[in-house]
């Protein structure tokens, strides 16, 4: 039986930095680390967080929102155990406990394995090509920077299209959104050690793409980018990766 013990504050935090639209997780446990992965069609989340680790495995939430409730109060300490996905998921954290049914399939997980197989591939590449197309650029951004792309949607609501480009001559990624119909905003970043021989490159991203950003820690970002591949943002000193898939439309800019 798969068995741990994480900070509740800690884990809570965790499972919303997944964000509302994640009904379900899968988790693992390995190296005193727990760590939850979403790998869909849109995106690729993997976030970690320090666990005591009693019996190493796997374990999988099948209802979040009911957990997230759970841990709003209790105890510091949380155990958590689960004898298989499939089986009852036990949770107790103080005096209180709460059994939940598993669950037969994670479909927040459904395309992790693929994405992992690619990233290791990538990785092993320098993170210089993504599935036979080059990733040529590279930087690191801060937190606070990337804020300025969230605010994007919090001043324009919902935008069917971010689009990134990269000047590494410049030294900046300049982020744009919104239909001339409806009002546009641009946001210009800085980034430090940029890389990419003093290309240029632009790639289209959907309208989650502010929103999966609000999931990265505090910190430099180490960010890779090219022309119409994913981008990658990795966290290294948590172990942070976050992977959005781009999209082949341009809509809204006529």
């Amino acid at each position: 039986m798969t068995k741990f013990t994480v900070n509740r504050k800690q884990f809570a935090v965790m499972l919303n930095s997944f964000g509302n639209t994640i009904g379900d997780l899968r988790l693992r446990t390995g190296d005193h680390l727990l760590t939850g992965t979403v790998g869909l069609y849109s995106h690729y989340l993997s976030l970690s967080i320090p666990c005591k680790v009693e019996k190493a495995g796997r374990v999988a939430i099948g209802d979040l929102n009911r957990v997230r409730s759970f841990l709003k109060g209790g105890a510091d300490d949380l155990t958590v155990q689960q004898q298989g996905e499939s089986k009852m998921l036990y949770l107790t954290c103080g005096n209180s406990k709460i059994h939940l049914p598993g669950v037969s399939k994670v479909e927040s997980h459904q395309h992790a394995g693929v994405i992992e197989r690619l990233l290791v591939d990538c990785a092993n590449s320098q993170w210089t090509e993504w599935s036979g197309k080059a990733v040529g650029c590279s930087g690191v951004l801060t937190k606070t920077a990337v804020r300025d792309i969230i605010n994007i949607h919090s001043v324009l609501g919902e935008n069917s299209l971010y689009t990134v480009e990269y000047h590494t001559k410049e030294s900046e990624i300049v982020v744009k959104a919104g239909r001339q119909s409806k009002g546009r905003m641009f946001v210009t970043l800085p980034v430090d050690n940029a890389k990419g021989g003093g290309t240029y490159h632009t790639s289209n991203f959907g309208a989650n793409f502010p929103i999966l950003l609000k999931s990265l820690p505090e910190g430099d970002l180490t960010v890779h980018l090219g022309e119409a591949v994913p981008i990658i943002f990795r966290h290294e000193s948590s172990g942070t990766l976050l992977m959005v898939f781009d999209c082949d439309y341009e809509e809204g800019w006529e």
